[in-house]
């Protein structure tokens, strides 16, 4: 009888580490799909001045990686669920205009913003100067917004604009087109490839053409 419960917790050990292998690389992706690290050493060996940034167009839901005006790789995107815009943390669109990447996270919530985040420096002076003047924030809100940037610090979240956004991945695979806060959605196994490639401080540009 020993031997049976033990022959059988044994099994029951290789199946959970099969099947948790299979998660992990299935699901989660916690592996980049590509390796764009050596793919760039290669193809910045042509172009080694030009500036490595992101364009996103929310209207043909693609991110392109750039290196000056070439096209490095291009991957589907999903974004928020509101309006293409940002009136405020409620409705949930994708801001547009230009950002920079400001900070980068490993995974921290399995049911959170997939494998990886990188965040943008979002507010940034253009939205706090359009909400301001549409009075959708305070003037001590418009300061605030305005003095982080000036120090390089993460610009406050708890303004009605919300935040923090940034470059995210899914729960598991793509859970539809239109599902984020307003972040900029890639499958986890092409973000992480990404986050080897993107730098903090690289440009982001977020279009609606």
């Amino acid at each position: 009888m020993f031997a049976l419960i033990k022959s059988l917790l044994f099994r029951g050990t290789i199946t959970a580490v099969v099947l948790g292998i299979l998660f992990t690389v299935f699901f989660l992706e916690e592996w980049p799909q590509k390796d764009l690290r050596s793919e760039l050493g290669t193809l910045k060996s042509a172009n080694p001045a030009e500036e490595l940034w992101v364009e996103v167009s929310l209207q043909r839901m693609v991110l392109e990686v750039k290196n000056g005006e070439e096209t490095l790789w291009r991957f589907d995107i999903g974004f928020g669920r509101g309006a293409i815009g940002r009136a405020s943390a409620e409705v949930e669109g994708t801001p547009l205009g230009e950002y920079r990447i400001i900070k980068k996270e490993s995974r921290t919530d399995l049911f959170g913003r997939g494998a990886r985040f990188l965040q943008f420096d979002y507010p940034n002076e253009d939205d706090a100067d359009r909400a301001v003047a549409s009075g959708l924030i305070t003037p001590d809100d418009c300061r605030r917004i305005f003095r982080a940037h000036a120090v390089n610090e993460a610009p406050p979240t708890d303004t009605p604009l919300g935040g923090p956004l940034g470059l995210q991945g899914n729960l598991f695979a793509f859970v539809g087109r239109r599902f984020t806060d307003g972040s900029v959605a890639v499958n986890n196994g092409d973000l992480i490839a990404l986050y080897e490639v993107l730098p903090v401080g690289t440009r982001v540009v977020i279009t609606d053409r």
